[in-house]
């Protein structure tokens, strides 16, 4: 049993602003910001989210199927808040080969997961750091690279779901490759 649904109004203001700054000829500064106000302006007959109950919203047609009204929720999958800073220091050293080093840190704020609303599938804001630093030979021949990627060992989510009708508590967690501190190195060679 399956019901197709289609809200009836969305708004999805938002504003992006992005800046390279060259402070000296061997540092940069990358900066970006993104502000997404996504709500759903007019949407009744949403699913209800396991064991929702009457006083959370959850309301029961003349047919005897269950809805509620989620004019002026967040839209899932859109986070208020993106940003990001990436401070990069590259020189070039005696046999013209280039050494660098670079930060990258992103923050994304709290994402509801799910178009019902489920309090369980949100994920809350998290900041990423990600680190490298390396060599790149005269001419770009081939570039060798160490690196930690989420160096604060930050766990995170790609997705949270909330689907088990059984068990209203029940959730699942994707969870990326990435949500654990990574380090290694890699070396790459342009022919």
């Amino acid at each position: 049993n399956s019901r197709l649904l289609n809200s009836g109004e969305a708004d999805t203001p938002g504003v992006e602003l992005a800046i390279n700054w060259p402070l000296t000829e061997e540092f940069t500064v990358d900066a970006s910001a993104q502000y997404l106000d996504a709500t759903f302006e007019d949407f009744i007959g949403a699913s209800c989210f396991p064991g929702q109950t009457a006083a959370q919203g959850c309301m029961t047609d003349a047919a005897g199927r269950s809805f509620q009204d989620v004019s002026g929720q967040t839209i899932q999958n859109a986070p208020e808040w993106k940003l990001s800073f990436t401070p990069r220091y590259e020189r070039t050293i005696a046999n013209d080969g280039r050494i660098f080093g670079q930060a990258v840190a992103s923050y994304q704020s709290e994402v509801q997961y799910s178009l019902n609303q489920n309090p369980l599938t949100i994920q809350d804001g998290y900041t990423l750091v990600d680190l490298t630093a390396g060599y790149i030979a005269p001419d770009d021949r081939y570039r060798f690279t160490l690196f930690v990627k989420n160096a604060t060992d930050e766990l995170y989510f790609n997705s949270i779901g909330g689907t088990f009708v059984n068990a209203p508590g029940g959730t699942f967690h994707i969870i990326p490759r990435n949500a654990e501190r990574t380090v290694g190195a890699e070396f790459s060679l342009s022919f």
